[in-house]
């Protein structure tokens, strides 16, 4: 019964993080297509990306952490 109770949350705790991630997807859209240069919209999308960030999985993380190492020994060895 605990493994279909933790199914069932982790399934509902899944479609929550999509809808938010598309609800943030769709502000920041609307923060680049308003044209708005002031410091407080470039804050705004700074920090709508760092949540959009903060929802992928850990997967996601490593693997651009790693295409982040790897651009800085490029950047490096030349």
């Amino acid at each position: 019964m605990a493994d279909s109770t933790l199914t069932r949350m982790d399934s509902a705790l899944r479609k929550q993080q999509r809808a938010l991630a598309e609800l943030i997807d769709i502000a920041l859209h609307a923060v680049r297509e308003s044209g708005d240069t002031s410091v407080a919209a470039m804050h705004l999308q700074t920090r709508l990306q760092a949540l959009a960030v903060s929802l992928q999985p850990a997967a996601v993380h490593e693997a651009r952490a790693a295409e982040r190492v790897a651009h800085i020994g490029d950047r490096r060895a030349s």
